[in-house]
């Protein structure tokens, strides 16, 4: 159908899933490696090398664990991901919950939430349509156009540009530096601490 349940329960190399408009599944990987079980209107895989996946745009894709780089991309329903072990894109997906992302993050045009627990690379999201949450960044982190609440914990330095002020409340710690662009019409609160005593605030009149 058009809405089929995906279970990938894990890929031992590179794991690249993208949407269509097509009512069917069609898999790339070594037949060798490929172990694949219908059940129902879903399908549960799993590859020992790389795999390569269309699917309908509406699918719901559940991700146990990939050992390489994941690329998702079209896809209209909700994503849950596991472990990801190599570096992980997402674009053009809706609400997502990732686990673990143990390389590099890039999220752009998420049509939803976006929820992470922890990502030991560098990270960037722009164009979040709901709350982005990440709760734990190793590296550095990059945000923009987040028309949801923000909240997370950077260990490296952090960038936000905010166009719009939609959501109620931002919780943003950097053990690094912290630069924030916010429009100048907005009607917001700020509470800001800096262990290393420096503060800096810029208007178009002034920079205090």
């Amino acid at each position: 159908s058009m809405t089929p349940e995906i279970f990938i329960q894990q890929v031992l190399g590179d794991l690249s899933v993208k949407g269509w408009d097509q009512a069917q599944v069609m898999i790339q990987a070594d037949p060798n490696d490929l172990t694949i079980e219908k059940q129902d209107d879903g399908i549960h895989l799993s590859c020992h090398g790389d795999c390569s996946i269309r699917l309908p745009q509406g699918a719901t894709i559940k991700v146990g664990s990939a050992h390489s780089d994941a690329h998702f991309k079209y896809l209209q329903d909700e994503l849950v991901l596991g472990t990801i072990h190599g570096s992980l894109t997402l674009r053009s997906v809706a609400k997502t919950q990732i686990d673990t992302v143990h390389g590099d993050f890039s999220a752009k045009e998420v049509d939803g939430s976006l929820h992470v627990r922890v990502i030991y690379g560098n990270a960037a999201a722009r164009e979040i349509m709901g709350d982005c949450v990440l709760k734990d960044v190793q590296g550095n982190l990059d945000l923009r156009e987040i028309e949801g609440q923000i909240t997370t914990n950077c260990s490296g330095n952090v960038r936000m540009r905010l166009e719009i002020l939609s959501g109620t409340d931002y919780q943003v710690k950097a053990d690094g530096n912290l630069h924030c662009n916010l429009p100048q019409d907005a009607s917001v609160k700020l509470a800001m601490n800096s262990d290393a005593e420096i503060i800096k605030v810029k208007t178009p009149n002034s920079a205090q």
